[in-house]
């Protein structure tokens, strides 16, 4: 009953967090040509205080696009734990023998992929949670 229980945790919290940073990685995606219009616009890279100061980035996620912004403006508040928490549970994942292999290191592997990605977005993340704020 104790492996059932464990298994049945480990896959459960990584289908949620999974979802999580999903979600903040769809929102960064679709955020990017915005930065970009804004930056061709002004010349020059953005920086924390010109995306709070042109309005651009606001009037595109707000009032229409609101789960976007939400979303990133959150994921930026608590993204060194769900980072955190996202790691150990790959670890976790990966040293629990009673998974499959396989299944064990695509779950992993699918992991890391996910944690890259969001790592490669974060100055996306980082921009639009200062326009947003």
């Amino acid at each position: 009953m104790a492996v059932r229980a464990t298994r049945i945790s480990l896959m459960g919290g990584y289908l949620v967090l999974t979802g999580f940073l999903a979600l903040a990685l769809w929102a960064a995606v679709i955020s990017v040509p915005v930065i970009q219009q804004v930056e061709v616009s002004i010349g020059n890279p953005l920086t924390c205080e010109a995306a709070y100061e042109h309005q651009e980035i606001n009037n595109y996620f707000y009032p229409e696009n609101t789960l976007p912004a939400n979303a990133l403006y959150l994921f930026s508040l608590v993204s060194p734990f769900f980072l955190f928490g996202f790691a150990a549970l790959l670890v976790a994942i990966a040293l629990y023998e009673r998974l499959k292999h396989r299944l064990r290191w695509l779950l992993v592997s699918l992991g890391v992929l996910l944690g890259a990605a969001l790592i490669v977005y974060m100055p996306v993340i980082r921009l639009v949670a200062c326009a947003v704020e």
